[in-house]
């Protein structure tokens, strides 16, 4: 369930009279003027789009590509990574696609799109507790940025999300991210492990109890992965494991919300989890859900009813906001207690939207044993 649905609205809201019309190059926005959530959160347009209002099958490999009928949708992955020499990683890499308008645009310009897509990179460095984070944007133009099926590949210029089918098997990807900005990369290669998960009712995840508020969501929750992370011009040869969400969307929060707790957890026994919160005007939460994934690729949906998502501690990052850094995430159901802690406090990604995207790590009890892993958190609304 991720709420990138949001930062790609805001995102848009500020480019989207001139990308209409005229073409801006991609380029990385400075760390300034930042748009909060919950001050631009509108369904005025919404009735204009399709909506995730009901159960669909999914197609592969169709449903890699874009939705361009959808207002938003986003290509997700992270993952915590290790160098040769030990040094450790935290890494996202997000492409977004956010349509300007349900139909294709009456312009005679080569360049004219209804849609717009933009990318973020963040690359943790855990040894030297230092986060780098870059933007890039352009509109869906087939020179620029763009989305295909087969051959897989989504694209933000030089920015992309491209892969294979193993044996032209179309739900076993093989994933390849390769990105580049003022000497900082992220190239890498990534084989999902574990077949692709379905999230809520067969891929229909619910954002609130509001019908029509909700998106279609897959995840492959355990990819194993190796290439090259670059900071400032030293590269790092690094392996480890990744998470890949994909989602669309055409709903927005409720009014009644605010902001959310997001977990990807990848525990050291082979299972996972995935567990979100929205939180209302005073941080209770409002709305939850999750989705355990058993070491044979088995899945269970958690309900509300059975998750407490506790936040312990917080901390005032250099931007002046305060971001909770330590959870108990409690499911009594599945006998399963956690102690979540980001890995180092400044994860923050400060780009044209400000929001919280980091490295975590976990440890706690599950059935009477000790348990320990890692993942990523994100947050947004505070």
């Amino acid at each position: 369930m991720k709420y990138k649905i949001l930062i790609s609205v805001l995102f848009l809201l500020t480019l989207a009279s001139a990308l209409v019309y005229y073409y801006i190059p991609t380029a990385n926005i400075a760390e300034s003027g930042f748009i909060a959530i919950s001050s631009v959160m509108s369904g005025e347009t919404d009735s204009l789009y399709k909506k995730a209002d009901k159960v669909i099958e999914f197609k592969f490999p169709d449903d890699y590509g874009a939705h361009d009928e959808y207002k938003l949708e986003w290509w997700y992955f992270t993952g915590n990574l290790r160098s040769s020499e030990g040094k450790s990683f935290g890494y996202q890499f997000t492409i977004f696609r956010n349509a300007l308008s349900p139909s294709e645009l009456d312009i005679e310009s080569g360049l004219a799109s209804n849609q717009v897509y933009f990318a973020h990179i963040g690359i943790s460095d855990i040894d030297a507790a230092q986060h780098h984070h870059f933007e890039k944007f352009a509109r869906g133009n087939g020179k620029l940025a763009g989305s295909s099926f087969d051959p897989l590949n989504i694209f933000v210029e030089n920015w992309s999300i491209s892969g294979d089918y193993d044996n032209n098997d179309y739900l076993k990807p093989t994933f390849n991210i390769n990105s580049e900005i003022d000497g900082n990369e992220i190239q890498l290669n990534l084989k999902p492990i574990k077949d692709m998960v379905l999230h809520g009712n067969n891929g229909l995840s619910p954002k609130s109890n509001e019908p029509g508020n909700a998106s279609y969501y897959y995840s492959f929750t355990r990819i194993a992965t190796e290439g090259t992370i670059k900071i400032r011009g030293k590269s790092y040869n690094v392996e480890g494991s990744s998470w890949m969400d994909r989602e669309w969307s055409t709903s927005a929060l409720s009014e009644n919300q605010v902001g959310w707790d997001w977990f990807s957890i990848q525990l050291d026994n082979h299972e996972e989890l995935m567990l979100f919160r929205l939180r209302d005007s005073i941080n209770n939460t409002n709305f939850a859900k999750g989705t355990f994934i058993s070491s044979n690729g088995d899945c269970r949906h958690i309900s509300q009813e059975e998750l407490l998502i506790s936040p312990l501690r917080t901390h005032k990052l250099q931007s002046g906001t305060v971001y909770p850094n330590e959870w108990n995430l409690n499911i009594p159901s599945l006998d399963l207690d956690l102690n979540v802690k980001v890995r180092f406090p400044e994860q923050e990604m400060k780009l044209t939207v400000k929001y919280y995207e980091g490295s975590i790590n976990v440890e706690g009890n599950y059935r009477n044993q000790k348990i320990s892993g890692k993942g990523f958190v994100e947050l947004t609304g505070y």
